[in-house]
């Protein structure tokens, strides 16, 4: 179960450590650490002590989240949320100081991370690298350039933190975006939709400028060169000098195009993480080497930009919510739609489904009115008068199945039938004997001239009077 700032917060200043630690089934250390990394100020040792002879100090408040710090523990290690500030502009006060103590050569994010760089995939024609792993600081560039733009980069990092900017990877549980990367130098006008030279890391590099974030990317200025195919699929510019030639004089081409090559000079840009509030902003070297002597400006500059970005964040907060507001009322419209749609069908699926069912209701019993009309009975049967023996049963069965098969055999399937000899009584025309039953045609029990041309004994129909014959 999830344990939020608030509720630990509340928790630790209402009884010891080791009580709260017993009932989240951890040690009293495990859980100040745990107090340590969420923020959550703790009483001081001998504060339950003072407390009980009422000599005890101020309760701090709990501090508000900073963006991309956890605001919830669990003790199982399930998803961490994080913080989701909207970003204010940061405060005016003078700003504390990071305690680093010596200040380290290299900043931890770009601290040993060289050889992961240079595990890249098939490297573009421009040359630029594209590593395999993506959990990297934001740098694209060459081979030849990598170690100047990471120490570049650990530059910058440091300086930032040093005036108390936290630089880091945005945290993977927030939605920062990072524009793609154009590193052409003069960038055509119609853009350029595939190219294999783009890569991007797996999460943005960050500046948190108080609680607005701000995006950073080092890359490698590219110029567009006159180039010279190579038979092993390298290009090199038309200036340099060819390679060497084979012993058949395959070892170059004379055919030439232009690629956008590497040039040496590295450029930082910052910009933008959210969604709607659209800034960046480029500081590129005029010649190799010289941005570290611009870090200083670039710091200030960032942070005169950040209560920019805090409103242009804000305002795209606040058409967003318009839009959402928008998009629910057209979400409640399109569902009372679809209700009233499926209400409108259901009735009219129940009507189809009734109709049919009186349809095949009045069809069976139509039906079953024309069988019954078809069966014969033998002479002398009556109410009183039961069939006595299994002959009687036999015959009479035989009779009803020779109507029915009568009734519903094809023509091509011709049998002869024996009924038996039945004598109708002496009120009534006598059909003489019935020697056998030519099958007919399946027909229509509905229509008015099959049911006038056919004989019915009465003791088969509806009314149950054994006593009468109908034809």
């Amino acid at each position: 179960m999830a344990v939020t700032r608030d509720t630990l917060y509340d928790e630790i200043w209402a009884e010891p450590m080791t009580t709260v630690a017993a009932r989240h089934d951890v040690s009293s250390s495990f859980l100040a650490r745990v107090c340590e990394r969420l923020g959550v100020p703790r009483p001081p040792r001998g504060y339950w002590a003072q407390l009980q002879v009422g000599k005890h100090g101020p309760r701090p408040p709990l501090p508000p989240p900073q963006p991309g710090e956890e605001i919830e523990w669990s003790k199982g290690g399930g998803p961490r949320r994080r913080a989701r500030v909207l970003p204010q502009p940061p405060s005016t006060k003078a700003r504390r100081r990071r305690p680093f103590g010596p200040r380290p050569e290299r900043h931890p994010l770009v601290a040993g991370v060289t050889e992961r760089f240079t595990q890249t995939w098939p490297m573009s024609d421009s040359g630029y690298l594209r590593p395999r792993k993506k959990l990297l600081p934001d740098i694209f560039c060459s081979t030849s350039t990598l170690p100047r733009a990471l120490a570049v980069a650990s530059e910058l990092y440091l300086a930032l933190e040093e005036v108390g900017h936290r630089v880091t990877l945005a945290p993977s549980d927030q939605l920062y975006q990072r524009p793609d990367v154009d590193h052409r130098e003069h960038p055509p006008k119609t853009p350029d939709y595939y190219s294999r030279d783009k890569w991007q890391p797996a999460r943005p590099t960050i500046v948190f400028v108080g609680p607005v974030a701000i995006g950073l990317t080092l890359y490698e200025v590219s110029h567009r060169t006159e180039v010279r195919y190579v038979i092993n699929g390298q290009y090199v510019p038309v200036t340099a000098d060819p390679p060497a030639r084979g012993r058949r004089g395959h070892g170059w081409s004379d055919w030439t195009t232009h690629h956008d090559l590497p040039t040496g000079r590295v450029t930082l840009r910052g910009y933008s993480p959210y969604a709607r509030a659209e800034w960046s902003q480029h500081w590129t070297e005029t010649t190799a080497g010289d941005l570290p002597k611009q870090l200083k400006r670039i710091v200030k500059e960032l942070e005169t930009e950040a209560p920019i970005i805090s409103a242009l964040a804000e305002e795209g907060e606040r058409q967003a919510e318009i839009e959402r507001q928008r998009w629910e009322v057209q979400w409640r419209e399109h569902e009372r739609r679809e209700a009233e749609r499926r209400r409108v069908q259901a009735l009219s699926d129940s009507r189809e489904q009734l109709l049919m069912l009186v349809d095949q209701w009045a069809l069976a019993v139509e039906l079953r009115a024309s069988l019954r009309r078809r069966r014969t009975p033998r002479a002398g049967w009556s109410r009183a008068s039961p069939p006595s023996s299994w002959t009687d049963w036999r015959v009479r069965a035989s009779c009803w199945g020779a109507s029915i098969r009568s009734s519903i055999l094809t023509p091509g399937d011709r049998r002869t039938i024996a009924c038996g000899s039945l004598t109708k009584r002496p009120t009534e025309p006598t059909l003489g004997t019935i020697t056998a039953c030519s099958p007919r045609p399946r027909q229509d029990f509905t229509s008015a001239p099959h049911r006038a041309n056919v004989w019915t004994p009465a003791w088969m129909t509806t009314d149950g009077d054994f006593g009468r014959w109908r034809s």
